[in-house]
């Protein structure tokens, strides 16, 4: 087996180690865990349109608690559709189980009948044609995010000089993730 192969096999599972132990919260740029405490169910885009994913999935969770599900529904197809679109961005083996991560922390804070219920009430909407064309319609309304997604970093630090990948507009991000 060529040295390098080798080298990323033994590597492979170093970024889910380093990231493990992360929270939402400690990984967002200039946005701390007290933030995310702090938000409510909303998903009116004069008040959420600057929220980093991982406030959207928190004022989601809010959302299911108060049985909001159309807010909650809302709320989850926008904070994916950004990781997506941010995970496409980046375009590295990170990012993208980072995206696939930031829903699983959230989703794991909640109890078994509100996961239910909740999965429950987005496949209602997904599964009507007519809903999830209105669904995808506001997702992409709510315009291409405009912060840097230094979340999808091991270290945000160093990601100043990152050149961002344009293969994907947030149209395209939004029709994949939703299936639109």
């Amino acid at each position: 087996m060529p040295t390098g192969k080798l080298l990323a096999l033994l590597l492979l599972p170093v970024p889910a180690l380093i990231s493990g132990c992360q929270s939402p919260g400690k990984s967002l740029s200039g946005k701390g865990a007290a933030d995310l405490q702090q938000v409510q169910c909303e998903s009116d885009m004069r008040f959420i349109a600057a929220d980093l994913p991982a406030q959207l999935y928190q004022r989601m969770n809010n959302c299911i608690k108060s049985r909001e599900w159309g807010d909650a529904t809302f709320l989850y197809a926008l904070a994916g559709s950004k990781t997506w679109y941010d995970a496409m961005r980046v375009d590295s083996q990170f990012a993208h189980a980072r995206h696939s991560r930031l829903l699983k922390e959230s989703i794991d804070s909640l109890s078994s009948q509100q996961k239910k219920t909740f999965w429950d009430n987005v496949q209602l909407k997904m599964n009507d044609g007519q809903k999830r064309d209105e669904l995808c319609q506001r997702v992409k309304e709510a315009g291409t995010p405009e912060y840097r997604p230094d979340y999808m970093f091991i270290d945000p630090f160093n990601a100043a000089d990152f050149n961002f990948s344009n293969r994907v507009s947030w149209e395209q991000a939004v029709n994949r993730y939703l299936e639109c």
